[in-house]
């Protein structure tokens, strides 16, 4: 957005949408990566670490249980064997485990039978729906919504000979649909001719079904090129940049269809 040339004069000055735009798209991008990729991340990594390291306990005591109770058979089968063997066969069957298969091979085996458990599963919607809740909050607290669009503003446009040279190409542009009627002018249709007839002369009353207006159209009506132009240049000076500024709109995207 370019700067205001009259943001001195402002009574109240109106947010900086361009920087808001910049710091929601940052927020918004921060909170999806944050409660949608990074904390369901770290939750599913610890509670399946621990998991893991639980189902590990449970497996190396039953391997060490069974280990006891060959040792116990074969220690009642072969009375006569010497103490060394006995204690190197215990720490084999101890360390039997540890000797089946590397840590990978484990996690394999625990990923096939890994079941989540149920608050896993249910916070992972809650996040995303978390996660939704706070970017719409952010809009909501926008100021397009809280400022721009609860507010009334007022603002000097045209001088007083300004006003009278614009109702002046008014008039005169009414007089040319006028004199056009009264020419029985091909372009125009009978209902067109009637309604340019009627008072006030010249001037369109039909434009607006429910709320009916007696107005001019810039575009179609016979408004001279150079009108045009000292409109535009006027809307475009200072019309244009004051909505741009209070309103946050980019100036190009701002045009006029009508005028009353």
């Amino acid at each position: 957005m370019m700067e205001f040339p009259g943001e001195k004069y402002l009574h109240h000055i109106p947010p900086n949408y361009d920087e808001w735009r910049s710091g929601v798209i940052i927020r918004s991008f921060s909170a999806i990566l944050v409660l949608v990729c990074i904390i369901p991340y770290v939750i599913v990594a610890i509670v399946k670490g621990r998991a893991f390291q639980q189902w590990k306990k449970e497996a190396s005591s039953t391997t060490v249980a069974i280990g006891n109770d060959k040792i116990s058979k074969q220690q009642k089968k072969q009375m006569d064997c010497e103490r060394s063997r006995n204690y190197e066969e215990s720490s084999n069957k101890k360390n039997l485990l540890t000797n089946e298969g590397t840590e990978m091979n484990l996690r394999q085996k625990f990923d096939k039978v890994y079941d989540p458990h149920w608050s896993v599963t249910l916070i992972m919607p809650l996040l995303n729906l978390f996660c939704i809740g706070c970017i719409i909050t952010m809009l909501f607290n926008s100021p397009n919504n809280t400022y721009a669009a609860r507010a009334i503003f007022q603002a000097p446009m045209l001088s007083s000979a300004e006003c009278k040279e614009v109702i002046a190409m008014a008039h005169r542009a009414a007089e040319r649909n006028f004199n056009a009627a009264k020419r029985a002018d091909g372009e125009l249709t009978q209902e067109a001719r009637k309604l340019f007839m009627d008072h006030p002369k010249g001037w369109r009353k039909d434009r607006h079904t429910k709320y009916p207006t007696t107005d001019l159209n810039i575009v179609i009506d016979p408004f001279l090129k150079e009108d045009r132009m000292y409109l535009e240049e006027k809307l475009s000076a200072r019309l244009a940049p004051m909505i741009e500024r209070v309103y946050g709109i980019v100036a190009s995207a701002i045009r006029a269809n009508a005028m009353f």
